[in-house]
Formats: structure tokens, sequence, C-alpha cells
């Protein structure tokens, strides 16, 4: 991010140094106009360390075309994600406390 705006979203691996320090995450939410985004995802490439198309990539695409990006910050318990297994579980332990 620069000076508050939010320029592109970068997967760790690909992340240089100062990119790994900002320290503002991706939630992994988005909402996109229906038409932009279907113009966006036809320019994703997959030119990053993993050969992957990454969707995160339509931020940096819609920041060069011009177009507004806004940001919200929420706390981090309330977009937890899960990758794995064990990521689940003790997910489901920290609820099961917060159910009680």
């Amino acid at each position: 991010m620069h000076k508050n705006k939010l320029e592109v979203i970068v997967e760790h691996a690909d992340a240089t140094t100062a990119q790994s320090e900002i320290g503002f995450c991706n939630s992994g939410i988005m909402a996109v106009r229906y038409d932009l985004l279907l113009s966006l995802l036809v320019a994703v490439g997959n030119d990053n360390r993993k050969g992957k198309y990454y969707l995160t990539d339509i931020v940096h695409l819609a920041r060069t075309q011009g177009h507004p990006i806004a940001t919200a910050e929420s706390v981090e318990d309330e977009v937890t994600g899960v990758n794995s297994p064990t990521e689940l579980q003790a997910l489901q332990q920290k609820l099961a406390k917060v159910v009680a």
C-alpha cells in the first residue's frame, strides 16, 4: 500500500522484503462489478514464482486501468481462513470456546 491506497496484492512467495513488512493482509473477500471482473480476469497472467493464476492480480490490473479500489479493515478473527485440517481443528476449538 502506498499512502493508504491499495496498489497490488502479492503472494508471500513473490513479495519483496518491503512488501512483506506492510502488515495489511488480504482476507480473500472481494466485491467487483461483474462486467469489470470479466474484463480483468482475461488479463490475469501467471508470470510469478509459482506460475499460477491469482485472482488477486485483478487489484493491480484495475488500479493501472484507473478503477477505484477501496479497502476495509476487520478484526483478524472475523476473516480467519482455513488451509489445512490442522488450521480447521484450531479454528473449531477457538469457536467452541466462544459459543460455550
